[in-house]
């Protein structure tokens, strides 16, 4: 009768079980004349059955039927609910197991994060050590070769034949080149340790003081820098200024040989993005080697073409990389380039910028 009750989730009761044919005998209870199964229904599901036994016939009468399912409604509400309590507990208990491993993971990060620190501030305090090292123990014998090589040649110029004139003139440019790449390997890791300072600065007037301090270096040339009013960013003035000197002079660089150079910088909107950019009419470059551009010491002209060290844009993309900014250029063989950067935090300002041309020199 259980079973059935339990399956049918329906009460079934019996007043005479002998004549029950779904009945078996119960050997713990062999004297039940009458036996009642109402079902414990809760939530719309059946999770038991209550049975009511006793050893007289007829022994339930109409009342005591609805009494007991009244009882066994009730019964089926608090076993459910001890159930879900029990689930409930459980989950909290896997649910603060869960809080204290992701506690426990979040003390190990964070001990990780610490060591990580500890070792990042002991490699900048190595290569501190190594650009110490760097701009003094190197520089030194540099000088030296330069020194002695200029007094040979100031001290016994009339004793040497144009070869060895001409051997320690390249001595000389040796040692120089290697000054200038000792320079410049010392400004990309500078620019890696320096501590950022934010402020708004007036990009249109640092361009403009690039620009007059390159056209006077040049003034044999026809430099014509076409520079964009009221632009304005927030960034590193001193990481932004060695950035535009290096695009600023790459641009004058790459032009020289056109009969008039023009370069242009401003600023467009795309999207969200107030993007920059140095454009020049030089001599560009295959956007096939695109992706060399702003590795160090790769070059995409020879140095008897144009000079250089081929590190100037790396401190760039490095610079523009400490603002969390990004630099990317086009360009076409024969007809200029083009470098573009973002900077965050854009200022409105600079979105209504008008162009304004410098006089050639």
């Amino acid at each position: 009768m259980i079973g059935w009750c339990v399956a049918n989730a329906q009460p079934r009761v019996a007043l005479d079980v002998g004549q029950e044919a779904i009945r078996f005998v119960n050997p713990y209870l062999p004297d039940t004349r009458s036996e009642m199964a109402l079902p414990l229904i809760s939530r719309r599901r059946c999770i038991g059955a209550l049975t009511v036994q006793s050893s007289d016939e007829a022994a339930f009468s109409n009342e005591d039927i609805t009494v007991l399912q009244v009882m066994a409604e009730q019964l089926a509400i608090a076993i459910d609910n001890a159930q879900l309590f029990e689930t409930a507990q459980r989950e909290i208990a896997e649910r603060r197991y869960a809080e204290e491993e992701v506690r426990k993971l979040n003390e190990e990060l964070e001990q990780r994060v610490k060591d990580r620190t500890a070792e990042l501030e002991t490699a900048n305090s190595e290569l501190e050590a190594f650009a110490y090292s760097v701009s003094h123990d190197l520089r030194a014998p540099l000088r030296g070769i330069d020194g002695f090589s200029q007094a040979l040649l100031e001290d016994y110029y009339a004793i040497l034949d144009d070869e060895g004139k001409d051997y320690l003139n390249r001595v000389r440019r040796g040692t120089q080149k290697m000054g200038e790449l000792i320079d410049d390997i010392l400004k990309l890791s500078r620019i890696t340790r320096h501590e950022m300072r934010m402020s708004v600065i007036d990009m249109t007037e640092l361009v403009f003081r690039i620009a007059d301090g390159l056209k006077a270096a040049e003034s044999e040339r026809d430099i014509e820098f076409i520079i964009a009013d009221n632009m304005c960013a927030r960034c590193d003035d001193h990481l932004m200024r060695i950035a535009l000197d290096n695009l600023l002079g790459n641009a004058v660089k790459y032009t020289s040989q056109k009969a008039i150079a023009r370069i242009e910088f401003g600023v467009n909107n795309i999207g969200d993005d107030e993007v920059f950019f140095v454009r020049d009419n030089g001599v560009g470059f295959n956007m096939e080697y695109k992706d060399k551009l702003f590795s160090a010491f790769q070059r995409l002209h020879t140095e008897q073409e144009f000079p250089g060290s081929g590190v100037g844009l790396s401190i760039v993309s490095r610079a523009i990389s400490k603002h969390n900014g990004r630099i990317w250029a086009e360009g076409e063989e024969g007809k200029g380039a083009t470098f573009y950067f973002t900077l965050p935090h854009p200022i409105a300002a600079s979105g209504n910028s008008k162009s304004k041309q410098l006089d050639p020199v």
